[in-house]
């Protein structure tokens, strides 16, 4: 429900994209937490922003367990792709779907702000409150200067947990273009991000100066 935060502790994937997309329409506050965070790390963040649900992938499931179980209060988690016996507080996406109701999601939730956590090389992460109005302003902006439309391919390549991911995922699902997701870590093999480019008919992308 509204004013809940999920948090999303997995590498770039299209489920990673579909759990924050859904996060939006549900009006429900994000929090990414960078793939990469040891559990000790990551179950900072999660306390930090009082998180309630923790999404993530089978790649990952052991380290949010353990991060889940250094919480003031466990949370539930929910792994796609789930196979075999979970642990205890696991629960797959396909059995929670099928256990779910088919009435339509509630649609006049107020949205609630993102929280992007700093990468913490200075101290402790800290938290900071993206709002969705400030996203649409982002993206409207965008979309005047740039014109992104259905000829276009845009290529996501930036971790979770940075701030240009979110329109990344965003902004070509708001103007119908093609989404491109390069693989994890991708972004720091420049040959690969090259032939990606080439062989995908990428049009636009983002790179840092």
């Amino acid at each position: 429900g509204p004013n809940r935060r999920i948090a999303v502790y997995a590498e770039n994937s299209l489920e990673t994209a579909l759990a924050h997309m859904a996060a939006l329409h549900a009006g429900l506050s994000s929090v990414p937490v960078n793939f990469h965070l040891n559990a000790e790390e990551a179950a900072y963040i999660l306390n930090d922003s009082g998180t309630r649900l923790l999404f993530t992938g089978p790649e990952n499931l052991a380290r949010a367990v353990d991060a889940v179980s250094q919480l003031n209060s466990p949370i539930p988690i929910v792994v796609w792709r789930g196979e075999g016996a979970l642990p205890s507080g696991v629960e797959s996406f396909e059995a929670l779907m099928a256990s779910s109701s088919d009435a339509e999601p509630v649609d006049d939730v107020a949205p609630r702000p993102n929280m992007l956590y700093t990468s913490g090389t200075t101290g402790r992460p800290k938290g900071a409150a993206n709002s969705h109005a400030g996203l649409h302003n982002r993206l409207a902006w965008m979309q005047d200067a740039y014109r992104l439309d259905g000829k276009d391919t845009v290529l996501q390549k930036t971790p979770f947990g940075f701030d240009v991911s979110v329109w990344e995922f965003v902004w070509p699902l708001t103007a119908g273009s093609r989404l491109v997701m390069a693989r994890p870590e991708g972004h720091k093999d420049p040959q690969y991000l090259a032939e990606l480019i080439q062989r995908e008919g990428v049009t636009k992308l983002h790179f840092v100066p």
